[in-house]
């Protein structure tokens, strides 16, 4: 018998691991920097303080505009389809993710396993709107599942950070 561990879930149980405080069922509101601390302040409005703040929270963090680490971030395009598949495909999914490079000049392409379907998307420089939109077929057609229907489709800016902006601060 296969144990199956989705990605989030096995990084949560590694940080803990590690001895990190776990804190759900809430979410971050504010952030802001005090001599050596970080102060974060919760959907409840409980704030907690620390000497860390690390943020694992996604393409539009909270934790990167709060303490103003967009300022190095341009944004480029991706688009993105989730698809239900059936379970015989969906069980080819069910521990894997392929992040396709180089198939276009400064961009890639993804297909991410979730509970029941797959997401799949390309994403790269805006000013190649038009490869990346032909791109985004064909990665749909080389994985032989441009057939199936689409539960959503979306557009959206991908933060690709500059040169040598910071990833830090504090």
């Amino acid at each position: 018998m296969t144990q199956r561990m989705h990605l989030d879930q096995f990084l949560l149980e590694q940080a803990r691991n590690q001895g990190a405080h776990v804190i759900e069922g809430t979410s971050v509101q504010k952030i802001h920097e005090k001599n050596d601390s970080v102060f974060i302040e919760d959907s409840g409005g409980k704030i907690y303080r620390s000497a860390l703040l690390i943020g694992a929270d996604g393409a539009n963090s909270i934790v990167a505009r709060n303490l103003q680490l967009n300022d190095g971030i341009q944004r480029e395009i991706a688009l993105e389809s989730e698809i239900a598949l059936p379970r015989e495909i969906m069980y080819k999914w069910n521990d894997s993710i392929e992040i396709d490079l180089f198939s276009i000049w400064c961009g890639y392409g993804w297909i991410f396993p979730k509970q029941d379907h797959i997401s799949i998307g390309v994403g790269g420089p805006q000013r190649f709107f038009k490869q990346i939109k032909e791109y985004n077929s064909a990665y749909l057609s080389q994985n032989k599942i441009s057939e199936y229907p689409k539960i959503r489709f979306s557009g959206h800016a991908l933060p690709i950070r500059k040169g040598f902006a910071p990833l830090t601060k504090g």
